[in-house]
């Protein structure tokens, strides 16, 4: 696997592991298939307004997505949390 691919199933076990029971495999699953409504329901209403409206912005969700921020959590989230890998 190079630097750049990504480990889906590894990914998703991350997700549902990090989101304390909030997020299930099946709420997951449907979220790849484009229906985030399950996840949303998941979260405060703060943050589900927060993500709906980020989300609803394509050229800001890119943006977003591109930056050294996202790139780090999603390294975290590959390796299991740790630092460094």
């Amino acid at each position: 696997m190079n630097e750049n691919s990504i480990d889906k199933k590894r990914l998703s076990d991350a997700i549902i592991a990090s989101s304390g029971g909030k997020i299930n495999a099946d709420a997951l699953g449907a979220a790849q298939q484009g229906d985030l409504s399950k996840i949303a329901a998941a979260l405060p209403p703060e943050d589900r307004q927060k993500l709906l409206a980020a989300l609803s912005d394509k050229s800001a969700l890119k943006k977003l997505l591109a930056g050294n921020d996202a790139k780090k959590i999603l390294q975290s989230f590959l390796s299991g949390g740790k630092k460094n890998g």
